[in-house]
């Protein structure tokens, strides 16, 4: 940010010192007029635009460049160098005919995957504003297009334009003064989530939660003119926010709002999962009702639906139980909202450390995970039987099209079961009071294969796109496919087995993604380096999974001794992936240099005695149970 403010700061120093270049020639040309004796007649209306006399020492073309300079007031000198600014920079802005293909390629691949420009009234504005002055979206829209124009750009042009949107974003709206600012910054939080869930990613994260409950998106604002909302009341004392955005004036500018909070929303629970930090949207903040069918936003158009949506539009994160919901007036996305809610409160109950050898701690944890599994069968009665039947048989009883959005629902969903039943399933620990869960391991591999199932009827969902259907779903997608490929490989692990095939499509189903979204590349890297890893030790005739007598010399776990039987003398790489307290982050920071030195030399595995690696950072993961109970501050 610093390197930027210094960049941008250079430049209009730059821009003023030619300001003022200008204003001292146009002064010494009015002085060497002044002291013309023919001043007044060449100035004269009837003389400006004679060719019989000219000025002393000037000939004809620079006469009328003087006269051109000299009508011209400072605002007009400033425009115009900034205009000719604008030619020299051009280079790193695309052409307006680029630009419009680069919108044409955001609502057609991105849109689908993040809803929060509405297409019918943010299509013309951002074409009449590349005339003008772009409007803040539009840097946003670009940036997040880049990645699908491949056959458009050169990389070179890519990497520029890319460049110079995100300086632009960073520099120009970070303030996030308004609801078109933090749009911008949203679709830039989107796109460092397709790149890499690392501390770039979650600081604009941070920043945009914090846009969204500083522009009061969190709070129910019902526009005046609703014919189907109560007036609120004001009768509770509490201290209020200020508000400094204009209240919404119509329907669909309040649908808008509500869509880019919730995926603000799903954006910083899913950065979390990945990194284990706590939720920066506060649950007790919100009150904003889930957003309606995604059709009705992007036509405009809730004619006769005002009934059913007064009785429904009250359907918020707060899920009651035996609550009908129709499917004509939410879709998937409602529904997704409501699932990283549920997945949220996971989290925070898997953050919290136990004690794995105290009966009263376990017997609470067991408490708390009953009552989470209720709450997740009292959702489910709660939404339509078609997408119910999507969660459990994989089936697309839709009346219209499949959409991305519903890819993403079932995904996240089965990756809700894994994250909460994976624990119990394949616990780290022996411990005689929490035993491993015949019961959670089924549910985690169930949920995993129902991943696979559908990811393998994507093209014909989608009218046999092929391969790009899996481009178009996104990191949401990408991180659920990951999730669901480790617990394939975890289950290996703890089994004794060898590795099934089903990791081999997983991994070439990130690495299809990962041309689009670098993130999901770094996922099948980690898996790809395991499964060569593997290989590399059948071959040299060793155990992969047990290691041998020198490998287990090499490295010592101060609670070796204290580790469940499934891991138990498993090499040190395949005990970091099998300790499902680590998550996505952790395991990319611990494997990274050793998967890039395994690219280096692919025909030996790298050796596990390796002193370079991220020892240290490991040891500190590795902290028994017990000893965070006693700390909480650690």
């Amino acid at each position: 940010m610093e390197t930027t403010l210094h960049t941008e700061s250079s430049r209009s120093r730059n821009e003023m010192d030619l300001v003022n270049q200008k204003l001292l020639e146009l002064e010494a040309k009015m002085v060497t007029l002044e002291s013309s004796k023919s001043f007044t007649d060449t100035f004269s209306p009837q003389n400006i635009d004679s060719d019989k006399e000219e000025l002393p020492g000037d000939n004809s073309s620079s006469r009328k460049s003087l006269v051109q300079i000299t009508n011209l007031s400072t605002k007009d000198i400033a425009t115009n160098i900034k205009d000719s600014n604008t030619v020299l920079h051009s280079g790193d802005f695309p052409t307006t005919s680029q630009a419009e293909k680069l919108i044409e390629i955001f609502f057609d691949k991105i849109h689908p995957i993040i809803p929060i420009l509405h297409p019918v009234s943010t299509i013309p504005k951002l074409l009449a504003s590349m005339k003008t002055s772009p409007e803040p979206q539009l840097y946003g829209v670009i940036l997040c297009s880049l990645r699908f124009a491949n056959k458009i750009f050169q990389e070179e042009e890519i990497a520029k334009y890319y460049n110079y949107c995100k300086t632009k974003i960073i520099s120009s709206f970070i303030g996030l003064s308004s609801i078109e600012e933090l749009q911008t910054m949203t679709l830039l939080a989107f796109d460092l989530f397709g790149k890499s869930n690392n501390p770039e990613t979650w600081s604009v994260i941070s920043m945009i939660s914090s846009g969204a409950i500083h522009l009061n998106l969190t709070k129910e604002n019902k526009y005046t003119g609703s014919k189907y909302c109560k007036k609120q009341d004001s009768k509770y004392f509490s201290i209020k926010n200020l508000n400094t955005t204009k209240d919404p004036t119509t329907w669909l500018d309040e649908e808008s709002r509500r869509n880019l909070f919730w995926e603000i929303y799903i954006l910083d629970k899913l950065s979390s999962l990945s990194n284990s930090f706590p939720f920066k949207i506060p649950e007790n903040e919100i009150s904003c009702s889930l957003p309606l069918r995604l059709e009705f936003w992007i036509s405009g158009n809730i004619d006769g639906m005002e009934g059913p949506i007064k009785n429904l539009q009250k359907r918020n994160l707060f899920i009651k139980n035996n609550e009908v919901v129709f499917g004509e007036i939410y879709d998937s996305n409602c529904f997704l909202i409501e699932v990283m809610h549920i997945l949220g409160e996971i989290h925070s109950f898997m953050r919290h450390p136990l004690d794995v050898h105290s009966e009263n701690d376990v017997f609470e944890w067991q408490i708390k995970f009953d009552k989470l599994e209720q709450k997740i069968s009292s959702w489910r009665k709660t939404i339509p039987s078609n997408f119910l039947d999507l969660l459990d048989n994989d089936n697309c009883l839709f009346k219209n099209t499949f959409t991305i959005k519903d890819v993403i629902f079932h995904a996240l969903y089965h990756t809700m079961i894994i994250r909460l039943n994976s624990t119990p399933g394949f616990p780290y620990f022996n411990s005689e009071y929490f035993s491993p869960s015949e019961l959670a391991r089924y549910k985690c591999l169930d949920s995993a294969f129902h991943i696979i199932k559908l990811s393998r009827h994507f093209p014909l969902m989608f009218n046999n796109m092929g391969s790009e259907v899996y481009e178009m779903c996104g990191p949401q997608y990408a991180f659920a496919v990951w999730v669901c490929a480790r617990l394939i490989f975890v289950n290996a692990v703890n089994n004794h087995t060898d590795i099934p095939l089903e990791l081999d499509y997983l991994i070439s189903l990130l690495s299809k993604m990962g041309i689009t979204w670098e993130g999901s590349l770094r996922y099948a890297n980690i898996l790809k380096f395991l499964k060569d890893e593997e290989l590399c030790a059948k071959k040299s005739g060793s155990n992969f999974y047990g290691g041998t007598k020198n490998l287990q010399e090499c490295y010592s776990d101060s609670d070796n001794e204290d580790l469940n039987d499934g891991v138990k003398g498993h090499s040190k790489n395949v005990r970091i992936i099998s300790d499902m307290r680590l998550n996505a982050y952790s395991l990319d920071v611990l494997l990274y240099n050793k998967i890039e030195k395994f690219k280096q030399n692919d025909d030996e595995a790298v050796s596990e005695s390796n002193e370079n690696d991220f020892m240290d950072m490991f040891e500190w993961f590795k902290l028994p149970v017990a000893n965070l109970v006693n700390n909480a501050n650690t």
